[in-house]
């Protein structure tokens, strides 16, 4: 049950992390808070990777063309749609703007069903539920 108390700091450091951006919207702009979050976690993305790589030696990554445009996509999806929560986090309200940035569970299990044959119990449809219900309240 370890994950629940790790669950809730997760929770609390996010919160923390948007405020934290959201407070240098007024001097940096959307793209300069977004800025300053991907560089604060590039050397940890960076140590992270470097210990994945030492503790596989026997595994070899096979990137391949596809592998590199599906990064770059998300790489930049993901720059664009923390642009936007801060955006909105800043014209409207944190809770809003936190609102908005969970919405996403709904749609990853309507879209993982749809595009990639997802096979979601009917537990999971219902906890999906529920998070939503709970975010248009």
């Amino acid at each position: 049950m370890i994950w629940i108390p790790i669950t809730i700091a997760a929770a609390g450091f996010q919160v923390a992390r948007n405020a934290a951006q959201r407070s240098l919207m007024g001097g940096a702009g959307p793209w300069g808070a977004t800025l300053v979050r991907f560089l604060f976690g590039l050397p940890f993305a960076t140590l992270f990777a470097a210990v994945a790589w030492a503790v596989t030696p026997g595994a070899s990554a096979h990137a391949t063309v596809w592998f590199w445009l599906a990064c770059v996509a998300g790489a930049a999806l993901q720059i664009g749609a923390t642009a936007a929560l801060l955006t909105a986090m800043h014209r409207s309200s944190f809770a809003l703007g936190t609102a908005l940035q969970q919405s996403g569970l709904p749609f990853a299990l309507v879209w993982g069903a749809l595009l990639f044959g997802d096979k979601t119990s009917a537990v999971t449809w219902i906890g999906g539920l529920i998070a939503t219900i709970g975010l248009a309240a």
